[in-house]
């Protein structure tokens, strides 16, 4: 993943003012390529709240390209800055009941309830312009 984060933030600049953030709050961000549910690029799991730190996992999918990748981590990178900025996000049941009040639900099943926000998409699109116009010279 390393080369995917190192990518983004010599290719955009939102993507590296994202990390810059981030690296000031008290979330810890980790991140693997995975494979996926169906239809579902990316997503992040609340893992733990201990010592003063609350830990995210994100997991994008292992089979998109490097500039889908880098444009679904900032996406999801904006996840864990919303989680950082709601103290009272301290496990998955907060979390769950935070996304209901500033969110949205993207999917709902028998299982699950997966939340989006419009700053997420907002912030993925965006990443996405910044990568497209550097590969254009622009």
């Amino acid at each position: 993943m390393l080369p995917v984060v190192q990518a983004g933030r010599d290719g955009s600049p939102s993507f590296r003012a994202l990390i810059d953030r981030l690296e000031t709050t008290d979330v810890v961000v980790y991140v693997q390529c995975a494979r996926l549910r169906s239809r579902l690029d990316g997503e992040l799991t609340f893992l733990a709240a201990a010592g003063g730190l609350r830990y995210v996992m994100v997991r994008i999918g292992w089979d998109l390209p490097l500039e889908r990748k880098i444009a679904v981590l900032g996406h999801e990178l904006q996840h864990a800055l919303e989680v950082a900025q709601n103290p009272d996000i301290v496990s998955a049941g907060t979390m769950a009941l935070a996304y209901e009040r500033f969110g949205f639900t993207r999917n709902r099943g028998l299982d699950r309830v997966d939340f989006d926000t419009l700053a997420a998409i907002d912030t993925g699109v965006t990443i996405s312009r910044e990568l497209a116009d550097r590969a254009n010279g622009d």
